[in-house]
């Protein structure tokens, strides 16, 4: 799973001084703060590919007559990726580009299709592609937290 900043902080300090234990960090691109841990023999570092455990997504999508449908800032992308059938701890930083109307959503690989293949349907007119291997996302960090909404009816 991704793991949230302060464990992958925590993480850092806690195996970085290991001379028995060698370990990459992977979140898609260089200054992710979400991120997964490939433990290895110290030796073997430099031989993991870090695209076997995280891939960058970006998705765009237009404007329909209810406005964006990332929502403000990109706070309904976690919905989004919940309605989908997709876990938080599957999904590492999610970055959103208001100018551009585009979501960067680093992913595990098992999910990667999943995501290619359903999000569009979720938004409409969307399209979701892989990028390149050491592009960086551009945007702001959105919060993985579902948002809800309250409906009073009136009677």
């Amino acid at each position: 799973d991704f793991l949230d900043s302060e464990l992958v902080v925590a993480a850092e300090s806690l195996f970085k001084d290991r001379a028995d234990i060698g370990f990459v960090k992977v979140g898609g691109y260089d200054t992710a703060s979400r991120a997964r841990f490939v433990f290895t023999n110290p030796e073997l570092v430099s031989l993991v590919d870090a695209s076997e455990h995280a891939v960058l997504l970006r998705a765009t999508a237009s404007f329909d007559k209810s406005g964006n449908r990332f929502g403000k800032g990109g706070q309904l992308i976690p919905n989004l990726l919940l309605g989908i059938g997709v876990e938080f701890g599957q999904v590492g930083d999610v970055r959103y580009d208001e100018e551009n109307s585009a979501a960067y959503i680093v992913c595990e690989p098992s999910i990667r299709n999943t995501i290619q293949r359903k999000l569009p349907k979720s938004l409409g007119r969307a399209v979701v592609e892989a990028t390149e291997p050491g592009d960086q996302p551009e945007g702001t960090l959105v919060e993985l937290v579902v948002t809800t909404s309250v409906r009073v009816d009136k009677k």
